[in-house]
């Protein structure tokens, strides 16, 4: 059984309090607007620079220096898997039984992949040149995709190991890939060469064939983070202190998400499971809430004292984890 948390009253707080700090867990409350109270999972000098929900809701696992699988009914870390270099990125695969790995290494920029009952690493990807910024599972979970800062997208057999296909049309690193929900679009993103000639650095693959469908000028500064809709109707994608939603099957601006700061820039975007809404984390310590049909900020969540690099929400959209710099926090989100 899942937990969420919410307060009515503040001997509710209490209460709950007492309750959480005998199971683990560290609290610092905070209501805003009467929205949520963020649980903080852990506050220390640590960072998590992606983070990815098992599929059934129940496991949280989080790369940073190390990775950790956070059992959040018992409120702790059931696991720590130790991997040179940090982590940039971590995926779980759609049966929820094998985590990809990727990050920077100075020795090798591979890929690992790890049996998340045995917490041994199974499976080692070699090819990219230099870091591997963000690793994506296909939604059959056959293959794997890569992008890096070698200026690559790299596809993986995962029983193999082998790399099957490696789009080179960008000219700057990339730093995130996603795929299409059905599975026949992957979606990469990167960093603009101001001074070299003109890069779309929104790219849109057929997997299966290799090729290129098309290119979209969608940042002047460098995407950090891509994401479909899960109904596939739009892709998110940032740039600096925006976010654009993009019509996939014609490369239109639907509309932008602005943050409206110069001090500000989104570094990750999660969606809904029902596409309605949009989280996205940025540096100066804030997760914002969308409405991604009117492109309107429904609940701006504080908390954090430093950078914001991950959300992630929970596979029932109950529950939004955000983690950076300072702390990792659980938000719950369902009455919003």
């Amino acid at each position: 059984m899942q937990r969420t948390f919410r307060w009515k009253s503040k001997l509710g707080l209490v209460a709950v309090v007492l309750g959480l700090v005998a199971t683990g867990f560290v609290i610092v409350p905070r209501v805003l607007d009467d929205g949520p109270v963020a649980v903080t999972l852990r506050a220390d000098s640590g960072f998590a620079n992606s983070m990815f929900w098992s599929p059934d809701g129940t496991i949280l696992a989080v790369g940073g220096s190390d990775i950790e699988l956070w059992d959040l009914e018992a409120g702790e870390v059931s696991q720590t898997f130790v991997r040179a270099g940090s982590i940039d990125s971590v995926a779980w695969s759609p049966d929820g039984t094998m985590l990809a790995v990727g990050g920077e290494d100075d020795d090798n920029d591979t890929v690992g992949l790890w049996d998340v009952l045995t917490g041994e690493e199974i499976q080692i990807f070699e090819g990219h040149t230099d870091d591997v910024r963000s690793v994506a599972w296909s939604p059959d979970g056959t293959t794997l995709a890569t992008g890096s800062e070698d200026t690559t997208v790299r596809l993986w057999d995962v029983t193999t190991g082998e790399s099957t296909n490696t789009f080179e049309a960008h000219i700057e690193g990339v730093w995130s890939v996603a795929w299409s929900p059905d599975g026949t679009i992957l979606a990469s993103g990167g960093s603009v060469d101001r001074e070299g000639p003109e890069d779309p650095t929104l790219k849109l693959w057929d997997p299966a064939s290799g090729k290129l469908i098309q290119g979209i000028e969608a940042a002047n500064v460098w995407i950090d983070s891509v994401a479909w809709s899960p109904d596939g109707a739009m892709l998110a994608a940032t740039d600096a202190d925006t976010v654009t939603l993009w019509d996939p099957a014609t490369g239109e601006n639907l509309r932008n998400l602005e943050l409206g700061s110069f001090n500000a820039s989104v570094g990750s975007v999660a969606w809904s499971p029902d596409s309605a809404q949009l989280a996205t984390g940025s540096d100066d310590g804030t997760i914002r809430l969308w409405d991604t049909s009117t492109g309107e900020i429904i609940k701006l969540f504080e908390g954090h004292t430093d950078s914001v690099d991950s959300v992630a929400w929970s596979p029932d959209g109950t529950r939004l984890v955000t983690g950076g710099w300072d702390a990792l926090k659980l938000w719950t989100v369902e009455d919003i």
